[in-house]
C-alpha cells in the first residue's frame, strides 16, 4: 500500500499576510529625471554625432514625451518654453536649439544675424519651412502643449532618413561589386 503525499504546499514567508505594523509599499513616485531616462536618455549633441537617423530618432522620442500621458505619468507640466516638475521651478527641461539633436547637427551660425536650418530633413519634408514655422493650415508645429503636429513632421523625418540610409548602403555595395568586378 502507497502512502499518498499531501497536495497542500506550506506557505512560503513571502506569502505571509502583513501585519499593521507592516506598511505597503508606496509606488516610486516619476519625476523629471526619470523622464530624462526614457525621453532624452543621451544629449543632443550626442546624438548628432552618430549621425542623420540617430539625430531624427532621439528628437521624435523627446517629442513623445510631451503627450499628455506621459508627462502626467511623470507628473510633469508645461512651461513657457518646456516642461517642469509640477511644484518644482528648479526642475525644468527647456525644449530649444541646444537639446535638439536635429538643430545640433545641421543648424549654422551665419555671418548675418541669425542663424540657418541649413541641411535640416525638416525643409525637405516640410514644405521647406523650418519646425518653428506654421503649416498651411495656420497652427504652429513648434506647440509644446499640442505636440502632435511635430510628432508627425518627425515621424517623416525618421522615415526619409531610413530611406536615404538604405540608398546609401545600397550605392556602396554597388560600388564594392564593381571594385570586385575590375580586379
Amino acid at each position: 500500500m502507497s502512502v499518498r503525499k499531501s497536495t497542500k504546499s506550506k506557505p512560503s514567508i513571502a506569502s505571509k499576510p502583513k501585519t499593521p505594523n507592516q506598511k505597503a509599499k508606496t509606488p516610486k513616485k516619476l519625476g523629471l529625471r526619470d523622464w530624462k531616462k526614457k525621453f532624452y536618455p543621451i544629449a543632443a549633441g550626442t546624438a548628432a554625432r552618430q549621425g542623420p537617423l540617430e539625430a531624427a530618432l532621439h528628437s521624435l522620442k523627446k517629442w513623445q514625451g510631451l503627450l499628455p500621458k506621459n508627462l502626467s505619468q511623470y507628473e510633469l507640466r508645461h512651461t513657457s518654453g518646456g516642461i517642469m516638475e509640477n511644484g518644482w521651478l528648479l526642475k525644468e527641461f527647456y525644449f530649444d536649439t541646444t537639446t535638439c539633436s536635429l538643430c545640433q547637427r545641421y543648424w549654422k551660425k551665419t555671418l548675418a544675424p541669425g542663424y540657418s536650418c541649413g541641411h535640416c530633413p525638416v525643409l525637405q519634408v516640410n514644405g521647406g519651412r523650418p519646425c518653428f514655422s506654421c503649416q498651411p493650415d495656420g497652427h504652429p508645429t513648434y506647440d509644446l502643449e499640442k505636440p502632435y503636429a511635430m510628432i508627425r513632421l518627425l515621424e517623416k523625418v525618421v522615415e526619409l532618413e531610413r530611406r536615404k540610409l538604405k540608398a546609401r548602403k545600397k550605392k556602396t555595395v554597388k560600388k564594392a561589386l564593381r571594385k570586385g568586378k575590375k580586379k
